[in-house]
């Protein structure tokens, strides 16, 4: 008996020291629940969402102390250095979308040309920047000529001037040094007559980027000049020669200032390229150039060949937005397409121009995304057959990034 009243007594003495180990566990518990429970009705009645409930839990647990182990997250890697051409200084003016950078103390990039109905003229080829003052009002208005070539830049800004001005025939352009290394420039600055100041502009330069591209930059000693409004400025003011003497000394000091941008080349190379504008890509040729119109809510991006000689003969336009044109009547058959990897129609016809060009047109609508308010409507011509069906070929690559 006396073993068994041992093993009793063992078990016993087992059983209490389980008891007093469990006992301040369970009385933490009970005390937990109890103080959540006396929580709970403070912030019931506003549990009626399920971002209201998940806020109210989060901030419940903030309430009770939970044992915590401090984490110190690690820290994210340096960023690259960026390449010179990509850093901005105080006073630095991007010009046409990255192309090349000025320094203009003081100016502000204008609004682009465009109004509510029509979309804006593209950043890619024109910038406008006011440098406004209380005694000048100046405007520079760079554009990109969307030509590339390799010629005499001194000839090639002389038959531009001669073509687009009045007075230019009495004025010579003069190379210009940069210190920006691939950069060629050659400006003319000065008026011939006082008259002369409020039409054309008062200094100009032409400007060849290393992949062979050229651009034009014209100052104007009013705004009015640059759509040749001279209405409000009088020729005879002397204070119009004087305008025009502090806007040409401002031009000289910056357009040696000019610099390859962020963005050194017109046209990208042969292959799948993101389509500025759109959440979308397509297989281009080479010597393709894209570029983007903004209107107030929608967009338009141009697929286009660089031209090398004459008008452009055949392109491709995405609209992107809420109120596309309707699809005009087919007068060819219909073809079939594959826009965004999906099968669809093409709406084929003719079309002639103002000035009796033929082009041969094809069109689609499709929904951009599943809600159906934001439409795509895809447009492409070409003077032949043959041309449209490339650039058919190219709106039938498009897919969703």
């Amino acid at each position: 008996m006396a073993p068994k009243k041992v093993r009793d007594l063992g078990w016993f003495l087992g059983a209490i020291a389980v008891l007093a180990t469990a006992l301040p566990v369970l009385v933490n518990l009970v005390a937990a629940v109890f103080s959540f429970a006396q929580l709970i009705p403070e912030y019931l009645p506003s549990l009626h969402t399920w971002e209201t409930w998940q806020a109210e839990v989060d901030h419940l647990r903030s309430r009770i102390r939970w044992p915590r182990h401090e984490v110190t997250p690690p820290e994210p890697p340096p960023e690259p250095p960026r390449p010179p051409e990509q850093i901005a200084a105080e006073g630095d003016i991007d010009l046409l979308d990255g192309r090349l950078w000025i320094h203009l103390p003081g100016a502000v990039p204008a609004p682009p040309r465009g109004d509510v109905m029509s979309a804006s003229t593209s950043p890619d080829l024109e910038t406008r920047v006011w440098n406004r003052t209380e005694d000048q009002r100046m405007i520079v208005v760079f554009q990109e000529l969307l030509q590339i070539s390799s010629g005499d830049l001194e000839g090639i800004a002389e038959a531009h001037a001669q073509s687009l001005y009045h007075e230019y025939h009495r004025l010579h352009f003069l190379p210009v040094e940069l210190r920006s290394p691939g950069l060629e420039a050659v400006a003319r600055i000065g008026t011939p007559s006082a008259a002369s100041a409020c039409r054309d502009p008062v200094a100009t330069v032409f400007v060849r980027s290393p992949d062979g591209s050229i651009q034009r930059g014209d100052w104007y000693v009013d705004p009015n000049a640059v759509v040749g409004d001279c209405s409000d400025i009088d020729a005879g003011d002397q204070s119009l020669g004087n305008r025009s003497s502090r806007c040409e000394r401002l031009a000289e000091g910056a357009l040696r200032t000019l610099r390859v941008g962020y963005r050194p080349t017109l046209v990208a190379p042969a292959g799948r390229h993101p389509i500025r504008g759109v959440p979308l890509s397509a297989d281009m040729p080479p010597g393709w150039l894209v570029y983007v119109e903004v209107g107030v809510d929608f967009r338009v991006v141009r697929i286009e060949p660089l031209p090398t000689e004459g008008e452009i003969d055949r392109s491709v336009g995405i609209y992107a937005g809420t109120a596309p044109h309707d699809l005009p009547a087919g007068s060819l058959p219909p073809v079939p397409g594959t826009i965004l990897g999906e099968s669809n129609t093409w709406t084929m016809g003719t079309e002639q121009t103002s000035g009796g060009r033929l082009f041969y047109t094809a069109a689609q609508l499709l929904n951009l995304n599943p809600s159906e308010t934001f439409k795509l409507h895809v447009f492409a011509s070409g003077t032949s057959p043959e041309a449209l069906h490339q650039v058919m070929t190219i709106a039938d690559s498009l897919r969703r990034l």
